[in-house]
């Protein structure tokens, strides 16, 4: 095990590259007063190691957010002898050339297994970086494309920073210095104090709002009843889908969903069966227990198997609805939507996924309706560093494969290729509870004003800016639907383009198939 300088404890994090820009390097002998910082260099031959050690060895570097100075020595570490990294070095740097794509994605995965086999206590003091930058192709090709990826699945899969830099134009190399700076002696985040201040009372303000305005609902809504119905098994669900009632159900939504129909069946006046998916009678279980100021029909027949049979929730659909609605009607349907949304974020958790810890990702808004299961992961961090890689995977392919078309038709021109998309969230990574799913399809309005909320199937603990792409899928609905949206869950992300390229990546990912209820 290779043992590092004994640092005090502290809490790491790493700032935005955005900062590097605005500090300052230069190269002076050592002084009195800096704090020093001794990096280790690691690499094959001809990876830039040799040219990045020359280059930044000695080098002075002021970070200007708190004025505090930092002098670098840059060692070559001996790869085939890691215990020569002894307590003198703080810090480790992988080197990766860029120059030959073609090799990238082997040297990539012979450096992740040394620096998880030599520190994987110590990976916070761990960093890659891609060198030769200058050198790398930029077109597109399946080889750029090696290249790009790197800087999302080096953090996703190796739990490291990446940096890519050029020593010949000097790029990437403040954000170098920078980063290593703020792992070793990380930064106040006092600066955030007011931008948090002024959207917390924001969002005060308007729930006062929204308090006032909501509908209401007659007490009792959420009450216990006995089952009416005697329902022995599966079987007998499946028959009672062929009954008048349940035909006629199907036959209405056929007619009026744009979505071809409903899955949901109703079997009986009192009753709606749907196919058992994973987790949705614990969900809707777990959520009417917590929720007491949310109208959710009541799960039934536990034993069931296959089917999942809740009451039916009288009413319409706000898909079917809404557009007969007054626009006060719609503004007050707005702010129920709020206040509920209100109560379900409150429940906070450590771990990305289920209301089950340990079991997938799951949802339907990962994958648009296929139904798979995704490696559970265990933290926040974790699960924005997933979609990040995955949202750039999207782009990276949807690029590869224009890119490649218009080479064969001989007219390649990269400014018609799509922009890369923004990283994910709202720098609030916070796990809250939310629905995952807030459609019109889920929503009843019933005749007394009450509105119900349904479909709980993809509702766990996720960053809150998921809730927002959950129900900014559904903005092919009417103008004043997605004008309202943004009253309920906040405005349309700005990666929410790429999201449908998202889903198209996001097979590599999956192990399974959810087909039953959890």
């Amino acid at each position: 095990m290779v043992r590092w300088h004994s640092m005090r404890s502290l809490n790491l994090s790493v700032a935005s590259s955005a900062q590097g820009s605005q500090c300052t390097t230069r190269k002076v002998d050592l002084m009195k007063g800096l704090t020093t910082i001794r990096v280790a260099v690691f690499g094959p031959k001809a990876s830039g190691k040799t040219s990045l050690m020359q280059h930044l060895h000695n080098t002075i570097f002021r970070r200007c957010l708190d004025g505090k100075n930092f002098q670098f020595t840059f060692v070559e570490g001996d790869s085939n002898k890691p215990e020569t990294l002894s307590p003198e070095f703080d810090f480790a740097v992988f080197t990766i050339s860029l120059e030959d794509g073609s090799t990238v994605e082997s040297t990539w995965g012979e450096t992740r297994d040394l620096f998880k086999q030599w520190l994987p206590q110590d990976l916070d003091r761990v960093c890659v970086v891609g060198t030769k930058s200058d050198l790398a192709s930029h077109d597109f090709s399946l080889e750029d494309v090696a290249i790009r990826r790197l800087s999302t699945s080096v953090p996703f899969y190796g739990d490291v920073t990446y940096v890519m830099i050029s020593i010949e134009n000097g790029s990437g190399t403040e954000e170098l210095l920078l980063h290593i700076a703020n792992q070793l002696y990380p930064t106040s985040t006092k600066r955030n104090l007011l931008a948090v201040l002024f959207r917390n009372s924001t969002g005060a303000a308007l729930d006062i709002i929204a308090s006032i305005f909501s509908l209401s609902f007659r007490p009792g809504t959420n009450g216990e009843t006995s089952d009416t119905y005697e329902l022995l098994d599966d079987e007998t669900v499946t028959a009672l889908c062929y009954s008048p009632i349940a035909v006629s159900y199907d036959a209405y939504h056929a007619e009026h969903n744009p979505r071809g129909g409903c899955p949901a069946k109703k079997i009986t006046p009192t009753l709606i069966a749907k196919r058992a998916q994973l987790t949705e009678r614990t969900n809707t279980t777990f959520a009417r227990a917590q929720f007491k100021g949310i109208p959710i029909p009541e799960p039934r027949y536990p034993h069931l198997k296959k089917w999942f049979v809740t009451e039916f929730a009288e009413g319409r659909m706000l898909l079917d609805c809404w557009g007969s609605l007054s626009v006060f009607k719609k503004f007050r349907v707005a702010c129920t939507l709020r206040m509920y949304l209100r109560q379900i974020h409150r429940l906070t958790r450590s771990t990305p996924g289920s209301i089950v810890e340990g079991r997938p990702i799951y949802g339907n808004v990962y994958d648009d309706g296929q139904r798979m299961l995704y490696r559970p992961l265990e933290s926040s961090k974790k699960f924005h560093q997933w979609i990040h890689d995955l949202l750039r995977e999207g782009w990276l392919q949807f690029c590869l494969t224009l890119a490649d078309s218009m080479r064969e038709d001989g007219e390649y021109d990269p400014t018609i290729l799509p922009p890369e998309p923004p990283s994910p969230g709202d720098g609030d990574d916070t796990l809250v509870f939310i629905h995952g799913d807030l459609s019109p399809s889920n929503i009843i309005l019933s005749d007394d004003g009450t509105l119900w909320l349904i479909d709980w199937a993809d509702a766990g603990y996720y960053p809150r800016w998921m809730e927002a792409v959950a129900a900014w899928r559904y903005e092919s609905h009417s103008r004043s639907w997605r004008y309202l949206l943004r009253f309920v869950v906040g405005p349309r992300p700005a990666f929410q383009d790429g999201w449908h390229r998202l889903q198209d990546a996001i097979g590599r990912h999956a192990f399974a198939f959810a087909s039953v209820d959890g």
